[in-house]
């Protein structure tokens, strides 16, 4: 294992509550050319994180699609990148889960639609496990049970059926095995779960639904929450409470984070209009820390990240905007320290590397 801590700067702000640390790089030699981290998931423990890279990999080019590893420094809490940095994995790695037990991580390749597994060492190193899973025709991500049972996959056909969430059991060695699938939401762009994973969230440009989830893992049929026919919207990314009352939901056509209160008894979603945050930019990607406290937006036009506190009754209190100093990192992916939730990590998709920042004067 190595540090390597390259681009370090900060951020310009109208407060002090984020701090860059600093960033890390995803490619293997510490280019950034054709590597795009999609997302940063930690593995329970806090121990290691893992971020797919996003890249166009596809034939004739002779790019290799990869799977970035690192060790979280449980000091400073930065990424560190183990040796070697990368795994390679199929076309377009999108999405990444790790199993309950720190054991497996599973990942969903967009363009190969399939779902590759890799056994997890005690050192933090990725090793191929057994073949590519089938995942239909544009799988866009991968979201795992509580309970260590089942994983669900939203894509968009299989079998000639479109629009739906694949379920899968887990073996003894950790593979997965198809269950069966449900029908979600007219043109599905992706999936979401509650913190319990009690409810599975489907999200359309135009359209929210949600699965109730038994105590077998099967999905109920879907609810739809939200329809939105009669004006023009585009809903990018969702959000959802550990406790399950708000759902938070990006709309980039009308530059607004829109806010939803979430029954969970009757499954009805109420917009909170007077708590939807209007935005000078188009919001992309938005995250809730663990511990429900923070909301984190990103915008890829404006090279911009917004940090919101989050009320008990869901409204948003702006603790500021923040913008990159170098125009076009793009930063997407969003995730927090499942140890510590003070400290937060933004992956910037054309600069290839990822951001570790701390939650300061808050």
């Amino acid at each position: 294992m190595f540090l390597s801590l390259l681009n370090i700067s900060y951020l310009y702000a109208d407060n002090s509550h984020l701090k860059l640390n600093g960033e890390v790089d995803s490619g293997s030699d510490g280019s950034r050319d054709r590597i795009s981290p999609h997302q940063v998931v930690f593995t329970h423990n806090g121990k290691y994180a893992y971020a797919p890279n996003y890249a166009d990999c596809r034939p004739p080019t002779d790019n290799v699609c990869t799977i970035s590893q690192y060790s979280v420094d449980p000091n400073t809490k930065m990424l560190v990148r183990l040796s070697p940095n990368t795994v390679d994995t199929g076309e377009h790695p999108i999405s990444i889960a790790i199993s309950n037990d720190d054991k497996t991580l599973y990942v969903v390749n967009f363009d190969s639609n399939n779902i590759g597994v890799y056994s997890i060492g005690t050192d933090g190193q990725l090793t191929v496990q057994g073949e590519n899973i089938d995942a239909g025709g544009d799988p866009s991500n991968i979201i795992l049970s509580k309970n260590g049972t089942d994983a669900y996959v939203g894509t968009e056909e299989y079998q000639h059926q479109d629009n739906v969430i694949l379920h899968y059991t887990f073996k003894s060695d950790g593979s997965l095995t198809f269950k069966n699938l449900v029908t979600s939401v007219d043109n599905l762009t992706s999936i979401y779960s509650s913190q319990d994973t009690h409810f599975i969230f489907s999200l359309a440009p135009a359209e929210i639904g949600v699965h109730r989830v038994n105590d077998s893992g099967e999905l109920g049929a879907t609810t739809s929450l939200y329809s939105n026919s009669t004006s023009k919207v585009l809903l990018q990314s969702m959000a959802v409470t550990p406790d399950n009352k708000y759902l938070f939901v990006t709309d980039v056509t009308n530059y607004k984070l829109r806010v939803f209160s979430f029954n969970s008894d009757t499954l009805k979603l109420t917009e909170n209009t007077d708590y939807e945050q209007t935005t000078k930019d188009a919001p992309n990607t938005v995250f809730v820390s663990p511990n429900g406290k923070y909301l984190v937006v990103t915008y890829i036009t404006s090279n911009q990240v917004s940090l919101y506190s989050i009320g008990a009754s869901g409204e948003l209190s702006n603790l500021g905007e923040y913008t990159y100093p170098n125009s076009g990192d793009v930063p997407f992916g969003v995730n927090f320290n499942p140890i510590d939730n003070n400290y937060l990590y933004i992956t910037n998709l054309n600069a290839g590397n990822i951001g570790s920042f701390q939650l300061i004067g808050i």
